[in-house]
């Protein structure tokens, strides 16, 4: 029992942070988009 539990929460916690980091990285691609769509600021490069 407990170490089916302790592996339930591992599970659950790596998969939180398996979505934030993905989270980050479809941020970065939108940027990214952004930039070569054309919407770039200048100052930035």
């Amino acid at each position: 029992m407990m170490s089916s539990d302790l592996v339930m929460v591992l599970y659950v916690q790596s998969l939180k942070l398996h979505r934030c980091s993905i989270a980050q990285v479809m941020a970065q691609q939108g940027r990214k988009l952004l930039h070569s769509a054309g919407y770039k600021n200048d100052n930035e490069w």
